[in-house]
C-alpha cells in the first residue's frame, strides 16, 4: 500500500488576494486568521475546503479564503472554475465576490459578452471595488 503524503501549507496559502475590509478592531479578522492557521495545521488539500456565507459583515469571509474555485481559475483550469463558480453563482442569492469570479473565468474562456454581464451583477449585488468598476468600464479583465 502506498504511503500518503503529508501536506505542509502555511496560514498564507489560505489568504486570498483580496483586501480585508472590517472595521479595525472587529473580531472578525481574529477568527479569519485562526481559520487560515487551523485549516494550514490539518494537512488537508485546499480542494477539499468550501465556504458559504451569511450576510453582514462576516458574509465577506469566503471572499478572503483562497479556496476551490479561485483555486481552479489560478491554475489557469478556467473550464473546471467555470463549473464551479457557475454553480455558486446560482445558489440563492449570490455573493458581488462570486459574480466577479465568474465574469473572470467567462473573460478567459473568450466569452466577454457573459462575462460582463456577471460583473455588472456583482455590481448591483455590492461590489464597489476599483478592480471591478475598471472592468466593467474597459469591458474586459485588467490584470
Amino acid at each position: 500500500m502506498a504511503e500518503q503524503q503529508t501536506l505542509q501549507y502555511t496560514p498564507k496559502d489560505f489568504k486570498s488576494d483580496q483586501e480585508v475590509r472590517w472595521c479595525p478592531g472587529c473580531g472578525d479578522h481574529a477568527v479569519l486568521n485562526s481559520v487560515q492557521k487551523a485549516m494550514s495545521e490539518l494537512g488537508i488539500p485546499k480542494e477539499k475546503y468550501a465556504f458559504i456565507s451569511g450576510i453582514g459583515c462576516s458574509s465577506r469571509f469566503p471572499y478572503y479564503m483562497d479556496t476551490y474555485g479561485w483555486i481552479l481559475y489560478q491554475q489557469k483550469k478556467y473550464k473546471e472554475a467555470e463549473e464551479w463558480l457557475s454553480a455558486a453563482a446560482k445558489i440563492g442569492s449570490p455573493k458581488a465576490d462570486i459574480l466577479e469570479h465568474y465574469g473572470d473565468v467567462l473573460y478567459r474562456l473568450n466569452k466577454p459578452e457573459e462575462a460582463l454581464a456577471q460583473w455588472n451583477l456583482a455590481k448591483q449585488a455590492g461590489g464597489n471595488s476599483e478592480t471591478l468598476i475598471t472592468k466593467i468600464r474597459t469591458k474586459k479583465l485588467n490584470e
